[in-house]
């Protein structure tokens, strides 16, 4: 009976870029999405596919290697059961990335000699050998080879895609296939989407993620620029005059509500009604709640005590004669001040002859 592979192992090139002053290089694994050999493989599945769920899974089995992943010339590791020839090694892989719409990346280690080599440009490309499903999604790394014959023509730098000869196939074992459901179901769970999501939607929603976050990054740098811009005259002021006005009004306010709560007290004693002992509750009533003060001075009875002393036991009104008499007036109006300030309440000049003239005949 003839058994599909489950797991292919097939060989790809891409172009290399210079090494850092580290002597490490970051090159391109497999580009994004959905992609094919130009001699027309992969011939058991309709193409092979890298999406967020397969680096994942890329990356998790490169953390969980005691050793890591080794990068020959021209694929010797291969070969050497073969030839006979040593495969030593150029490079070992560090760490990958995924890089929405452009694929899988890798940071990777180079040998003194592979670093001269790639600097000096005597080595041009980089060949993955991955292995893929019967799905053809990309699950693994199995090793790599820096070389110098790409099969495909037109190839830019950083995105030379191309398939070497021959292909290796393998059987997953359980562990890898349980590890693959496992991660593409966490997967699901971070990104909230169903449990029998596919890795497209994994892929699709991850996409997503990294366009509404550059989209944030976008509004974040377009507050930064309007925070340092010249704000707009006709809609802000400068925060030194605003509080320069806030003073001045909160003075203004303060000094027309204490003319206000003078003229209530004043007029609550000389209607009987506040006395000296009362007097400043009555003045702090009247600060805090003038409408209020205003309201219980109007229902609040005439004290009769008052009155009584305020007149002696019966009211000083002059006649008509005594109001035409500038010198009866003050003589009136002294001496209201004077019966008023015997209870307590002091009362002015001009209120005591105002309040002298207001009189009329009993």
């Amino acid at each position: 009976m003839h058994r599909h592979p489950a797991i292919a192992v097939a060989s790809l090139v891409f172009g290399l870029d210079k090494p850092d002053e580290d002597g490490r290089l970051y090159i391109q694994v497999t580009p994004d999405g959905e992609f094919r050999a130009s001699d027309g493989r992969p011939e058991d599945v309709p193409a092979w596919r890298m999406s967020a769920a397969n680096a994942q899974l890329i990356i998790s089995r490169h953390a969980a290697r005691q050793t890591p992943t080794v990068i020959d010339y021209e694929h010797q590791t291969l070969y050497k059961e073969k030839n006979g020839q040593p495969a030593p090694a150029a490079a070992w892989f560090q760490s990958y990335e995924y890089q929405p719409g452009k694929g899988l990346f890798a940071w990777v280690k180079l040998t003194a000699r592979a670093a001269s080599m790639i600097a000096a440009e005597e080595l041009l490309f980089f060949s993955p050998v991955f292995a893929y499903d019967k799905a053809g999604n990309v699950i693994d790394v199995q090793l790599g080879a820096f070389t110098n014959t790409p099969g495909i023509d037109g190839m830019d730098a950083l995105a030379a895609l191309t398939a070497a000869a021959g292909a290796i196939y393998i059987q997953p074992t359980q562990e890898e296939a349980a590890m693959e459901k496992t991660l593409l179901a966490a997967l699901c769970a971070l990104l909230g989407l169903a449990d029998n999501a596919s890795a497209e939607d994994v892929t699709t929603a991850v996409t997503q993620l990294k366009t509404d976050k550059d989209s944030e990054a976008a509004k974040v740098v377009a507050l930064t620029a309007q925070v340092g811009a010249t704000p707009d005259p006709s809609k802000f002021v400068p925060i030194g005059t605003f509080n320069d006005l806030q003073a001045q009004v909160a003075a203004l306010t303060k000094a027309q509500t204490d003319q206000a709560v003078d003229a209530l007290v004043a007029q609550g004693e000389e209607d009987c009604k506040v006395t000296a002992a009362s007097r400043d509750w009555f003045r702090g009533f009247a600060a805090k709640d003038i409408e209020g003060a205003r309201a219980w001075l109007k229902d609040a009875p005439v004290i009769a005590a008052l009155t009584r002393m305020q007149s002696g036991g019966h009211r000083d009104v002059p006649n008509n004669n005594d109001i035409g008499d500038p010198v009866k007036v003050a003589a009136l109006a002294r001496k209201y001040q004077d019966d008023q300030r015997a209870v307590g309440v002091e009362i002015s000049t001009a209120a005591a002859v105002a309040h002298v003239t207001q009189q009329k005949e009993a």
